[in-house]
């Protein structure tokens, strides 16, 4: 259901099922929502998850990734630029992209 608010852009619908949730919620459930922040351009929300997701997950590269690209596509690129350092200072590495088709 997560996935699906994120998707449709509802994405404080998403937040709040996960908040309401009896159990604590994992990165993967949070990168729906950053996933959605993106693709919505909800910067403010992105930034908040992105942090979340580091929190849980400091070596998730797709949150490092995900924020670097939410900072880039509103033209901020320093502090695009400061997450791709934070990811080399940590480093995190970022696994290469594949396609099965």
């Amino acid at each position: 259901m997560v996935d699906l608010f994120a998707r449709a852009g509802c994405l404080e619908e998403a937040v709040n099922l996960i908040e309401e949730m009896p159990f604590q919620a994992d990165s993967s459930l949070w990168s729906s929502i950053l996933r959605g922040c993106t693709v919505h351009g909800d910067k403010n929300l992105g930034k908040k998850v992105a942090k979340r997701i580091i929190e849980l997950d400091p070596v998730n590269s797709g949150a490092y990734v995900q924020l670097s690209n939410i900072f880039t596509n509103s033209r901020e690129w320093e502090r695009s630029l400061s997450v791709r350092k934070a990811m080399r200072d940590k480093q995190v590495k970022k696994n290469p992209g594949c396609s099965w088709g």
